[in-house]
């Protein structure tokens, strides 16, 4: 079998990742990998969801061979249609989903959407969990500029 091509960082979909998640209200969003309602794609007031949730629940943000389980609220929310899409399958779906959409290696995954106390970048308990991931990813992105 063909070795597969690296995944490249994208760091314009990120960005476009960051506006979708400032759209959202601070109360909706969480660092924890959980979601309530997951088979529901319209959001009420009252649906919490991680980042990668809310991310895949937007057309822009597709990867294939992943899709949103339509009964399962625990860190397997997402499921492979296609095992060979994976290179890792034994870990979370969400994160080799997040790995394919943006591009980015594990540890850079876990900087940016990694539980709270686990990036680099957490410095402000007082934060939402959407104000500290949005942190998080303008200091990436800071960050990021200055190794080009």
């Amino acid at each position: 079998m063909p070795k597969k091509p690296p995944l490249v960082p994208n760091l314009e979909r990120l960005k476009d990742a960051y506006a979708l998640i400032d759209g959202i209200p601070d109360a909706q969003v969480t660092l924890e990998r959980w979601c309530d309602e997951a088979g529901d794609i319209e959001t009420t007031v009252d649906t919490l969801a991680c980042m990668p949730v809310w991310l895949i629940r937007h057309p822009d943000f597709q990867v294939p061979g992943f899709q949103l389980a339509q009964s399962n609220q625990d860190l397997a929310t997402y499921v492979a249609r296609d095992r060979d899409l994976a290179e890792n399958f034994e870990s979370c779906a969400a994160d080799e989903y997040l790995r394919q959409l943006l591009g980015f290696d594990w540890r850079e995954l876990n900087d940016l959407f990694g539980p709270r106390g686990t990036s680099q970048f957490d410095v402000d308990e007082s934060l939402s969990d959407k104000q500290a991931w949005q942190h998080r990813v303008r200091e990436f992105l800071r960050l990021s500029e200055h190794r080009v």
